[in-house]
């Protein structure tokens, strides 16, 4: 599991199994022009990311300080796009304005993390996958091992402001590796406690005080997204102490956020587990 601080605390996000485009997500309620179609109203905005947390299958239930499997830096370029009003009726409870209908991506890259190793972080390999091996997992994380990382999470919601603003979106967050991350509409901006959770990420975009609502109408849902993966890759030479181990992990709303053994696992041995 991907606990989408990124989740990654990851991953409640609503799991599709098939992609959506954006024409399909547009709801009925928003009416459609004759001729070519402009492209939406865009806002984006680009976050570099220190020692941002990452979540596993096996991560420390205690939550504090290197708690996860890993902690990742990282660059996301995030946009949220404006499609049109809709009835009121897809935003139940609203309390001011208008309902509006939304979508988003964030798209990670130069993605580098670093695994903590079990003796002090509590917490173990990521995935189900045994690399071959055959031996039942959770695996010992015995080494802090480095390997690169990059992922994307899309997003559809509705909301009662009609402009986003980059600006409100932070140039850079450092999260010192602690867990929780708090909530976009907290007063956390980031910093050595709290940041804001790869399920809410996109609504830094508007206002504090905003109201949003998932595709289902549930307000203030704890996630956003719709579908998303990243994907883990330790080489060989990572792990000083198994030179010759090299290991990959998927995880992402269609399989099961990374749980299935096809899925693979990040292993990171020391030297008496190699």
């Amino acid at each position: 599991m991907r606990v989408v601080l990124h989740h990654l605390g990851r991953k409640r996000a609503v799991a599709l199994t098939t992609v959506i485009t954006a024409a399909a997500l547009v709801p009925l309620g928003v009416a459609a022009t004759a001729g070519a179609t402009p492209a939406p109203p865009t806002w984006k905005a680009t976050t570099v990311f220190s020692i941002r947390p990452i979540s596993g299958n096996h991560d420390n239930p205690v939550q504090g300080l290197n708690h996860t499997w890993a902690d990742a830096s990282f660059t996301r370029s995030a946009t949220v796009s404006y499609y049109g009003q809709v009835s009121k009726s897809f935003c139940p409870g609203i309390t001011s304005g208008e309902c509006y209908y939304w979508i988003g991506e964030s798209l990670d890259t130069k993605g580098r993390f670093t695994t903590n190793p079990t003796a002090t972080s509590g917490a173990y390999s990521p995935g189900n996958g045994t690399d071959g091996t055959g031996v039942t997992g959770p695996f010992t994380i015995g080494v802090a091992a480095r390997g690169q990382m990059a992922g994307r999470y899309h997003y559809g919601f509705y909301t009662n402001f009609d402009t986003g603003k980059s600006s409100r979106v932070p140039a850079a967050e450092n999260d010192h590796g602690t867990m929780p991350l708090a909530a976009a509409t907290s007063t956390c901006t980031g910093g050595v406690y709290c940041g804001v959770t790869d399920c809410q990420w996109i609504e830094q975009f508007f206002p504090h005080g905003a109201q949003f609502w998932d595709l289902n109408g549930n307000l203030d849902p704890s996630c956003l997204g719709l579908y998303g993966s990243w994907f883990y890759f330790l080489p060989q030479g990572s792990d000083e102490s198994c030179s010759l181990v090299m290991s990959k992990w998927v995880t992402a709303s269609w399989n099961n956020w990374g749980a299935d053994p096809v899925d693979g696992n990040v292993l990171a041995p020391d030297e008496s587990h190699c």
